[in-house]
């Protein structure tokens, strides 16, 4: 392996070599190249650093390749220099950067390939890497600035939630502040340190407060959550009403909702308690509806069987004793049929439709008969007056004959037939009467 580093210029023992020093403007370095051997074929380059040179290429006389490094050495120097002002431009434009996670991602970048980069120990690389480092720094004094500034207002605001009471929705704010923490970027190890344990003092405090306010919520929730149980109880005991019951329940579950937590053993216990008799009761009234919902369904089908009924009564026209006392039973048994829902009312008007119609031509019908008796009646009394009429005619006869009758014997036979005539009248006068007194009820 060739020699890197040398103390001196050498001459390979050629007395001839020819040794040329320039500075390259590049790198501020001297270039020192020696040419020596046959035909000048031997060539040997280094740069001056440190009062020291180190080797950039060696070509031996007579070989076909370098010894060591290339032809284009000090031109790779070149690009490696220039590369690292690159990297050091980059790093002093990366100032302003405030997230100081995205800066460090950008900085472990330039360093991972800066490393990458040949290092030839000179002055120039040396001032790059310093101005690299500096850039680094101002740029993380710079963001750290407004880090530390981003964690004291998380701070205060932490603090802020400590101090108040609100326990609900603060554990959420000091989440939300967590977050922001993490996402606040470094401000140096001591500052972090520092401020890290201000956060963690708010946040305890907080912490504290509320399990001291839980704790006492949670006795009073208990108590709270056992007053909704024995309501809940209360109420399912011996329902009456399965409607006004399940309103009850339902605003027995909105009051439970309200109440704040009584810790988890607690409230999985209390839980428990409470939806069983919900469900007990839910059982119960979908029992309750199930048996309902037969007996809406039989009374439906009872109703229609009457109206049918009903209905074929009005269609026969039979207006009879017997078949009106059937309507009346058709009456009664629909009162026993129970309630038939929605329908019930339209069911009702139409069975009723049916006994109206009944009832009114039953008692169009009895009219009919009343007006024609009533007319057969007067038929009868104008007959039986035509007859008195008749009759005291013929007694008016046999009264005037019994007056100039020739003998005792022939005016008694008058006389006779003369009471048998009026005997006759008072009889229909009494038939007229017995008449006049029923129509008149009527």
């Amino acid at each position: 392996m060739a020699q890197l580093e040398w103390t001196y210029i050498p001459n390979f023992g050629d007395k001839t070599a020819k040794t040329t020093v320039t500075t390259n403007e590049v790198s501020n370095t001297k270039v020192v190249e020696v040419v020596y051997g046959p035909d000048d074929q031997g060539k040997w380059v280094a740069i001056q650093t440190n009062g020291k040179y180190q080797l950039v290429s060696w070509k031996k006389p007579g070989a076909e390749d370098y010894e060591f490094g290339t032809e284009d050495a000090i031109k790779d120097l070149e690009e490696s220099i220039q590369h690292k002002e690159a990297l050091v431009a980059k790093a002093q434009g990366l100032k302003g950067t405030k997230d100081t996670n995205a800066l460090k991602g950008e900085f472990d970048g330039i360093m991972n390939e800066w490393k990458t980069v040949h290092y030839y120990h000179t002055a120039k690389e040396d001032e790059l890497f310093q101005a690299y480092q500096n850039a680094r720094q101002d740029a993380y004094n710079e963001a750290r600035s407004d880090v530390i500034a981003n964690k004291e207002a998380i701070i205060a605001q932490a603090q802020a939630v400590a101090e108040g009471e609100d326990y609900a929705n603060g554990k959420n704010k000091l989440d939300e502040l967590m977050e922001a923490w993490k996402k606040s970027g470094f401000a140096g190890k001591d500052k972090d340190q520092e401020l890290w344990q201000a956060f963690t003092t708010a946040r305890n405090a907080f912490y504290a407060k509320r399990k001291t306010y839980f704790a006492a919520m949670s006795k009073e929730n208990t108590k709270l959550k056992k007053a909704v149980i024995a309501k809940a109880e209360e109420l399912t005991a011996d329902v009456k009403n399965f409607k006004e019951t399940n309103t009850a329940m339902q605003s027995l579950m909105d009051e439970w909702k309200k109440i704040g937590s009584a810790g988890k053993d607690a409230d999985d216990k209390l839980w428990a308690e409470f939806n069983g008799i919900r469900q007990n009761f839910f059982d119960n009234r979908k029992q309750f509806l199930q048996e309902q919902s037969e007996k809406l369904s039989k009374a439906l089908a009872d109703k229609k069987a009457l109206i049918e009924q009903a209905k074929a009564k009005v269609e026969a026209k039979d207006y009879s004793k017997a078949v009106a006392d059937e309507m009346k039973e058709l009456q009664e048994a629909w009162k026993k049929t129970g309630f038939a829902g929605k329908q019930n009312d339209a069911l009702w008007n139409e069975f009723k439709g049916h006994l109206d119609t009944f009832w009114t031509e039953k008692k169009a019908e009895a009219e009919t008969k009343r007006t024609k008796w009533l007319d057969n009646q007067k038929d009868a009394m104008g007959r039986k007056r035509k007859q008195i009429d008749q009759l005291w005619k013929e007694a008016k006869e046999f009264k005037d004959r019994a007056m100039t009758a020739r003998s005792k014997e022939e005016t008694s036979q008058l006389m006779e037939q003369y009471s048998d005539d009026l005997a006759k009248i008072k009889e229909l006068e009494s038939q007229i009467g017995d008449i006049e007194r029923k129509t008149k009820d009527q």
